[in-house]
């Protein structure tokens, strides 16, 4: 990347999956023809308002869980409406930050669901998990909230002398499909 450490320049330190699925989006929509310029220029441009807008339900579903159903509208209606996520998913304005909040709310609510419904989420937990990684450095955060959530948990059922084994096997699935996706995106 020339412009960063000017005038020598150095690479870039960001990981890459933002830019695949941007680039994914730009050939599906491009019609799988190599993307025109005005798609390049409108792909990046739509996509944290509509990402902002998607985030809305995740919130929704994963306030569901665990409060009622008047309460979990008014969660995702709160969070529609916080500064830092209007800010983040204004028209045109392309950075990894829009993706964070939407990757960690699936991240935890396919937990959940893998951990009370069906292991298939923990799956897919696994998939957000590197996707979440090779959008944003910073993401490791979120899988450390995850990590010691997990830990806590089990640490927990053994003080009341339940069986963790479930929340134990979610968690090794998902940061096992995680783990071998996010070795592709080691930085040259």
């Amino acid at each position: 990347e020339p412009f960063l450490n000017f005038p020598r320049g150095t690479h870039h330190f960001w990981p890459p999956v933002l830019d695949w699925l941007t680039a994914l989006f730009c050939i599906v929509i491009g019609f799988g023809i190599f993307p025109l310029g005005k798609v390049m220029e409108w792909v990046p441009a739509l996509l944290p308002p509509l990402v902002g807008a998607l985030t809305i339900f995740p919130v929704y579903w994963f306030s569901k869980e665990f409060f009622s159903e008047e309460n979990s509208l008014l969660t995702a209606a709160v969070f529609s409406l916080m500064p830092f996520h209007i800010l983040y998913t204004i028209f045109a304005r392309f950075d990894h930050h829009f993706v964070e909040p939407f990757f960690f709310i699936i991240i935890v609510l396919l937990f959940i669901y893998g951990y009370k419904k069906s292991i298939i989420y923990t799956f897919l937990c696994g998939i957000f998990l590197f996707l979440s990684l090779g959008s944003w450095v910073g993401s490791i955060i979120f899988i450390l909230i995850l990590g010691v959530s997990i830990i806590l948990q089990i640490i927990l059922d053994t003080i009341k002398k339940k069986s963790s084994a479930k929340i134990f096997y979610s968690g090794l699935i998902s940061f096992g499909v995680a783990l071998p996706c996010t070795m592709l995106l080691k930085n040259p």
